[in-house]
């Protein structure tokens, strides 16, 4: 079942995904984002990359597929986005998921 939601992901993180997914083991890898409790200014989210269930819902942006915790709906019910990053720094690099609610 595919669903629409206001999410966003970077060229830099669609590079990132798509070579992390092709270099996975799993037959149909979906990116999840899940709920990881309440911070200062809102939800915390947290990435995951797992094999896709059927019964879940997903959105496509360019090839990747993204399931969203169904917890963080009331606050991307706001209108606010949802931006999926990568960054290479000084500190090193990783994936980064940010927006959601603003409190």
């Amino acid at each position: 079942m595919e669903v629409h939601l206001n999410i966003s992901i970077t060229k830099e993180a669609i590079v990132k995904l798509r070579e992390v997914m092709s270099s996975s083991d799993m037959q149909s890898p979906v990116l999840k984002i899940h709920f990881a409790g309440f911070g200062w200014g809102g939800p915390r989210m947290g990435l995951a990359l797992d094999e896709h269930d059927e019964n879940e819902n997903y959105i496509v942006k360019e090839d990747i597929k993204i399931s969203i915790d169904q917890r963080l709906n009331d606050f991307m019910q706001t209108g606010n986005n949802i931006m999926v990053d990568f960054r290479n720094s000084a500190y090193g690099s990783g994936f980064i998921v940010s927006g959601g609610s603003s409190c």
